[in-house]
Parts: structure tokens; C-alpha cells; sequence
């Protein structure tokens, strides 16, 4: 049996994980949704600088990888510690 206050202090963990979670897959979405929209600028007649816009892709692709890796272990984490509550 885990003790009641161990709970609580589970729980509270869980609602920070929660958020983190929830701020990394709005910053997930951000990053997909600038990276496509940046592409379509790209695609229109006069399209950018070559050199500012391969940083730029490599830029939002290690955010993107960045933010999911920061969602799995959040989530490993919530789930681990949804298993050891009861």
C-alpha cells in the first residue's frame, strides 16, 4: 500500500507532467505548422535566401525532434508514475 500522502504527492507530479506535456506538444504543433508554412513560402514564385532557409529547416527540425522527445519521456513518466499510485 502506498501511503496517502505519497499520493498526493504523485498526483501533484502527474498535473506538473501534465503541462509540461501539454506546452511541449503546443510547441510541437507550432514548430510543424511554421516549418509547413515556411515551406510553402518557399515554394511560391521568389522564393528566399538558400542559406538562411536550410538553418532555418535544421532549426525547426531539432525543435520539432526536441519537443517529442521531451512529450515520450513526459509521458513515460506519467505513466510510471500513474502504475506505482496503486
Amino acid at each position: 500500500m502506498v501511503s496517502s500522502a505519497k499520493k498526493k504527492l504523485i498526483r501533484k507530479n502527474n498535473t506538473f507532467l501534465v503541462v509540461v506535456f501539454l506546452v511541449s506538444f503546443f510547441l510541437f504543433v507550432l514548430f510543424a505548422y511554421s516549418l509547413y508554412s515556411y515551406d510553402l513560402v518557399l515554394l511560391s514564385p521568389g522564393g528566399g535566401n538558400e542559406k538562411l532557409t536550410t538553418s532555418f529547416v535544421i532549426a525547426f527540425f531539432v525543435g520539432l525532434i526536441a519537443t517529442l522527445a521531451i512529450m515520450v519521456v513526459v509521458l513515460y513518466f506519467i505513466l510510471h508514475n500513474v502504475e506505482n499510485e496503486y
